[in-house]
């Protein structure tokens, strides 16, 4: 299980390779990574929570996530687009510690962090498949020949 590992280290291709090396054939990995590509990169911008600089090396989207895994061999038997609450109070939080921030683009920003508008704005998004985290469930194929990866600049 690698739950928000992928993103911080500098080459997702080598944990990859290792994660292979000791994955059984038939054997299941689980990752999960934030969502490049969801609604709240577009809304926050340079506040959205998950860009997380300098701890975020590296992003993904739904696209650059399932071809990094299966330029390793895997097959990818779910790929799932979830959204966190907690994550999008932070990135509604970050604005609110922003200095330019004032009057009633605070009060409504200060509105839209509580918690019933920040449920309904996870929901929909997720509904929408724009939700800000990725879950994907690969597989190491039966056969014993491991694939060598296939490197490319998409992620």
């Amino acid at each position: 299980i690698l739950g928000a590992v992928r993103e911080h280290v500098h080459d997702p291709h080598q944990l990859l390779t290792s994660v292979q090396e000791v994955l059984r054939p038939g054997g299941l990995i689980f990752l999960s990574v934030p969502n490049f590509a969801c609604d709240e990169q577009k809304q926050f911008g340079e506040d959205w929570d998950a860009l997380s600089f300098p701890h975020h090396l590296l992003h993904f989207t739904p696209v650059t996530l399932r071809r990094l895994v299966e330029a390793h061999g895997l097959q990818v038997q779910e790929l799932r687009i979830n959204s966190r609450a907690s994550w999008v109070r932070r990135s509604y939080n970050q604005v609110l510690a922003r200095d330019d921030v004032k009057g009633l683009k605070r009060l409504w920003t200060k509105v839209r962090r509580l918690r019933p508008f920040i449920q309904l704005k996870s929901w929909w998004s997720a509904r929408r498949k724009q939700g800000n985290c990725l879950f994907l469930i690969a597989q190491r194929p039966m056969s014993k020949t491991v694939n060598k990866p296939v490197r490319s600049s998409a992620a």
